[in-house]
């Protein structure tokens, strides 16, 4: 694969509206689900990250600030022909910096169940017992940031 590379992107732009396509492709066309506008609305105060190979978008996440110290890492979506080949964890990675940057001290996220591993893996840990979100078992992770 080419370089990739990883940046922000705002949020109702051209290039928005490519990460929402993937979002809705990798994470709610397999659910049978679908974004609300309501739903929406709520990337309007987030941090758009996306991952470009060849100037083509294929992964896309949020991060969306909790409180004055932690920050919620979310709506992570790769394209799956680029899926397994490291660019979601450039982009978690990436995500962080820019957390730490805006001087975040946690990051904390709402995994599906069978992708802690990889999370862990970035040294994230479960703080909290296993839900339901989506129809599909989640457990809440986090990291300290500094």
């Amino acid at each position: 694969m080419n370089t990739l590379s990883i940046k922000e992107i705002a949020f109702g732009s051209k290039d928005y509206r490519k990460a929402l396509a993937i979002r809705e492709e990798v994470l709610r066309a397999p659910l049978e689900l679908s974004f609300s506008q309501e739903k929406l609305k709520e990337d309007l105060d987030d941090i758009h990250i996306s991952g470009f190979s060849k100037n083509a978008m294929i992964g896309t996440l949020i991060l969306s600030s909790q409180n004055e110290e932690t920050i919620r890492l979310r709506q992570i979506a790769v394209c799956s022909d680029f899926q397994r080949k490291s660019i979601g964890k450039k982009l978690v990675e990436f995500g962080e910096t820019v957390a730490k940057g805006r001087e975040y001290r946690k990051i904390i996220l709402f995994s599906q169940e069978y992708v802690v591993p990889f999370y862990a893996n970035l040294d994230y840990s479960v703080y909290e017992d296993r839900f339901e979100s989506v129809t599909l078992p989640h457990f809440c992770m986090q990291k300290q940031l500094v």
